[in-house]
């Protein structure tokens, strides 16, 4: 330790170490996996009004504005919504059944994820008017609050 301008801390004991190699490292003989490119999330800053569709294709939809009656967000991953849902929402469209939908104020017409859907008259049962996530389980949509 002393060669190399080190000392032992009191209590500790030495232990035999493998002599350091002078050789240069080996580089990797395979090629390293490639790495899977980070998902797109798609932020949207402004209101998303009737007859508008947003779709976040391969990601993730936020959204820091209200989604108005009529209007459609579409998401392959999860759709976050800090503000009032009244629209349309779906979640998981390419199939990815791991997918949910956060909201601040729940109201939408229609919420759906991997292609199960619900619409507002059973969506009002549950959280109505308050912040709420939408997630599968067991091949059903359930509503908890937040």
């Amino acid at each position: 330790l002393r060669e190399l301008g080190l000392t032992a801390l009191p209590g500790m004991r030495p232990r035999d170490l493998p002599p350091l190699s002078q050789e240069p490292a080996k580089s990797p003989t395979a090629a390293a996996a490639p790495v899977a490119a980070a998902s797109a999330t798609k932020v949207i800053k402004r209101p998303v009004r009737s007859g508008q569709q947003v779709y976040a294709k391969g990601g993730d939809l936020i959204l820091l504005a209200p989604v108005s009656e009529g209007a459609e967000i579409i998401a392959d991953g999860n759709i976050h919504v800090y503000s009032t849902l009244r629209g349309r929402a779906l979640a998981g469209v390419d199939g990815n059944t791991e997918a949910r939908i956060f909201c601040q104020q729940l109201e939408a017409e229609l919420v759906s994820i991997a292609g199960l859907f619900m619409l507002n008259d059973s969506v009002r049962e549950y959280c109505w008017k308050q912040a709420a996530q939408i997630h599968l389980e067991n091949e059903s949509l359930h509503i908890t609050a937040l």
